[in-house]
């Protein structure tokens, strides 16, 4: 017969980050930084380990944010960090009886399946729609040209003609120069986003233990064309936010995005991997991620 889970919180940041960067099921929205980031934000981070004795069975960060008195939503980013997705059904639950106040609990575990691949059924979880993105890009960064090799030779010789035109992509502190490209890039193609200080606290926040935020660009001739921000979290780099300047979709979109893309693979020389959210499945093997919440609230999940 097996242990119960025993659940007891962190509050330490250097613990929580390695507690989570040694699942081998993790992801750097369930970091101590991102918990900061979403507090200023309106929400309260809870960090919860869960333990079969003394072995770690899972970690998970819960944001929670309240509606009316004691009642809450708990949200789990791209969490919770396993041991092994099999013991997933058994940590909700437990947390279920953790977390009395709530109106329900919900999950999206850091597994990557193949498209089309179905994701898992739980028992006494419900799939729906995700709050990320549901569809990641997934690099293995085995190299520089391991990694163009990956790709379409479309997307090699756009990486390439940018070196011909002279585009130069590099990390840089030019906040104000990214967040001019990413108004510009989100007003063009209609879509919200955080007000200025968010982007400004993910830069601040997420510089933590085992883990950076930085700002790229790439230029030519001085301009900028493209930026992006990135985060890294133990063996990932995730590409957050890409930008393009309108004026210089004339010199080639892809050839100064896909600039800016091999910048990075080269620059997290601690990473492993990077994931993009964006929908271009040349770089490699997309990934959907599951997304799964008790079917009821948090008590009667628990039964």
């Amino acid at each position: 017969m097996s242990l119960v889970l025993k659940v007891r919180e962190i509050d330490q940041p250097q613990a929580w980050n390695q507690l989570v960067q040694d699942f081998p099921i993790q992801s750097v929205l369930q970091s101590w930084g991102w918990g900061e980031v979403k507090r200023a934000a309106g929400w309260q981070p809870l960090r919860l380990v869960l333990e079969r004795g003394s072995q770690p069975v899972a970690a998970t960060q819960l944001l929670l944010r309240s509606f009316l008195g004691p009642l809450a939503m708990a949200y789990a980013p791209r969490g919770p960090a396993l041991a092994d997705l099999s013991d997933f059904p058994e940590v909700a639950a437990a947390l279920a009886r953790y977390v009395k106040r709530g109106i329900y609990l919900k999950f999206e575990p850091e597994v990557g399946f193949p498209i089309p691949d179905e994701p898992p059924q739980f028992p006494g979880l419900n799939l729906e729609a995700p709050i990320q993105p549901g569809y990641s890009i997934w690099v293995d960064l085995a190299g520089e040209e391991a990694v163009l090799a990956a790709m379409k030779s479309k997307t090699r010789y756009n990486t390439r003609l940018s070196q011909r035109k002279g585009v130069i992509a590099g990390r840089e502190e030019s906040f104000p120069e990214f967040y001019a490209l990413f108004e510009e890039t989100n007003e063009r193609a209609k879509l919200n986003q955080h007000p200025r200080r968010y982007y400004q606290t993910v830069l601040e926040k997420m510089n933590q233990p085992g883990g950076q935020a930085f700002v790229s660009l790439a230029r030519l001739e001085g301009v900028p064309l493209a930026a992006g921000m990135f985060v890294t979290f133990g063996e990932k780099a995730v590409f957050l936010e890409p930008d393009v300047a309108q004026q210089d979709w004339a010199a080639g979109e892809p050839v100064v995005v896909e600039k800016l893309f091999e910048h990075v693979v080269k620059v997290p020389r601690s990473a492993r991997d990077v994931e993009d959210p964006r929908l271009a499945g040349e770089h490699g093997g997309a990934r959907r991620q599951p997304r799964a919440r008790p079917l009821r609230s948090l008590d009667e999940c628990a039964h």
